[in-house]
């Protein structure tokens, strides 16, 4: 990510986050339902707004960044970073609901 994120450790001290690492297998329900109801606008179940998917990159990239959260990275990533961000975070969600597909067919 090309802009420094500015965060605290533990003991609060200040922090420059330059890279940012996400896993989105480590939210929990309640995380992946926050990010999609974080835009009131969103009506169709089967594609992520923009907003939707900022929230949940920021949530999944909170998860293995210490000093920052959510709110912290949504607002300090730059518009090309935020596009990365959105762009791996509306990959992750069709990956997803494929696989949701396949499992309820399967039952």
């Amino acid at each position: 990510y090309g802009k420094d994120l500015d965060g605290k450790d533990e003991n609060g001290n200040g922090i420059e986050v330059t890279e940012l690492r996400f896993d989105f297998a480590k939210l929990s329900g309640m995380e992946y339902a926050e990010a999609m109801d974080a835009d009131s606008r969103a009506n169709n179940a089967f594609r992520i707004t923009a907003t939707q998917g900022l929230h949940l990159f920021a949530m999944a990239a909170a998860k293995l960044t210490p000093g920052l959260d959510a709110t912290d990275i949504r607002r300090g990533l730059d518009f090309t970073d935020a596009q990365q961000a959105i762009q791996r975070a509306t990959v992750f969600f069709v990956a997803s609901a494929r696989e949701a597909e396949k499992s309820i067919l399967n039952m």
